[in-house]
């Protein structure tokens, strides 16, 4: 007796986890193909349902990816669309408003580059680093903010508003 209902609970809990499959679509797609996003992932994105817990894992994974610079999902008509914003190619930087310290130097100094991916992470880092450059002469009240514009559809110009502040 105890044997039937544990096998009935184990069958309800798949047919549960079945019921919750769903299909799988990706919008958002220029450069990349969907092969390269199931190369991201851990996840057979070739398979025709995906739980929501293997929705969660593609999420978190294609987050961590430095291609991709946003995903949002919805579930509509029983399936599951991650939309993606794939990452720009930086093709320009530009800096304003710095007068102390000279381009090539900022320039040299941060890891942000041209022909490379924007990434969120790294111009953090840089503000950061142009902040320090300004401290080590003496402008502890420096501040940087960043913009983009776009040059292309897959390209982007990178443009670091620095206010040095009083020395």
């Amino acid at each position: 007796k105890y044997f039937y209902k544990i096998l009935f609970t184990s069958f309800i809990s798949l047919l549960s986890i079945q019921l919750n499959a769903s299909n799988l679509e990706f919008e958002g797609l220029n450069k990349l193909s969907f092969e390269d996003i199931d190369n991201i992932t851990s996840i057979d994105l070739s398979k025709s349902k995906v739980t929501e817990e293997e929705i969660n894992t593609i999420i978190k994974e294609l987050f961590i990816s430095d291609l991709i610079q946003d995903v949002t999902y919805s579930e509509k008509n029983n399936k599951f669309i991650i939309y993606l914003s794939e990452n720009k190619i930086i093709k320009n930087i530009f800096f304003n408003g710095n007068i102390r310290i000279k381009d090539e130097l900022i320039l040299s100094s941060i890891n942000s580059k041209t022909s490379r991916l924007l990434n969120n992470d790294i111009i953090i880092n840089d503000i950061e680093i142009i902040r320090n450059l300004y401290n080590s002469i003496g402008f502890d009240q420096a501040s940087i903010v960043t913009s983009t514009e776009y040059f292309s559809d897959d390209k982007i110009n990178l443009i670091y508003n620095i206010n040095e502040g009083p020395q």
